[in-house]
């Protein structure tokens, strides 16, 4: 019983000790402070995007991953840009600027963000898809849902085409596994860790910092755990996408 107890009392420790470093609120004057690209209010929410030469006749729209909203982009984004492609970049839901809806968030609400997105900024000509790791799956979920707004898919070190066992879906997320991630040490080093996935991270000195930033956003950690519970497998989509593709092969070929 005494070790029960202690065990209890440091548990209860553990919670009075505990702060909650998201503390920004996205909200109307969060917005007013963004002094780069623009944001649009679409059916779940907020979003941040950036466009250049919208006009051009080859646009690329660059989806970002997991949890680095679209600044990982910077590079891709101004050579772009510079060389006259149309390019679009922008803030999946629960990322960088773009609000943090309480939502599950899988693959039907990216691509319908994607979708309303191109629809508010009037895109009508078909796209280059170009998606980073998690960007892999919105991507081929957008293009299995609307394969004749699509060009081509770019796949960059992509997700989704793994076989994924859900066991749940749509899975919801906790207050306590909010709170039991803010607490692990896997948050905690989520900053710093950042800079472990450059060859040579000299070039990005900042980054780590820069991503401090993000987590301070209220509803950062419920939006990555969600995305982590509710993506299964997309082998569904991916065939889907394979069949079209073959589809426009044999026309082409009749043609």
């Amino acid at each position: 019983m005494l070790a029960l107890s202690l065990a209890g009392c440091s548990n209860q420790q553990k919670d009075q000790e505990f702060v909650d470093h998201e503390t920004i609120e996205k909200n109307t004057e969060f917005r007013s402070t963004i002094t780069s690209g623009d944001f649009v209010k679409l059916s779940a929410g907020n979003t941040y995007y950036e466009i250049a030469n919208k006009n051009a006749d080859t646009v690329l729209v660059l989806v970002h991953g997991f949890s680095v909203p679209s600044y990982i982009w910077d590079s891709t984004y101004y050579a772009a840009q510079k060389r006259g492609y149309g390019v679009l970049r922008y803030d999946v839901y629960g990322r960088g600027y773009s609000d943090n809806p309480d939502v599950v968030y899988d693959g039907a609400l990216f691509s319908e963000q994607l979708h309303e997105l191109l629809e508010a900024l009037k895109i009508t000509k078909k796209i280059n898809l170009v998606g980073l790791s998690y960007g892999g799956r919105i991507i081929s979920a957008y293009a299995a849902q609307y394969p004749d707004r699509v060009q081509n898919l770019i796949y960059v070190d992509p997700a989704g085409f793994e076989t994924i066992n859900a066991a749940e879906y749509p899975a919801m997320v906790t207050d306590e596994e909010i709170q039991a991630f803010k607490q692990s040490e896997s948050y905690k080093t989520m900053a710093s860790g950042q800079l472990g996935d450059f060859y040579d991270a000299t070039p990005f000195t900042g980054w780590d910092k820069k991503y401090e930033t993000m987590m301070k956003y209220k509803g950062f950690v419920r939006a990555l755990l969600s995305t982590r519970k509710n993506s299964p497998s997309m082998e569904n989509e991916q065939i889907r996408i394979t069949n079209c593709w073959l589809a426009s092969l044999l026309y082409l070929g009749r043609a």
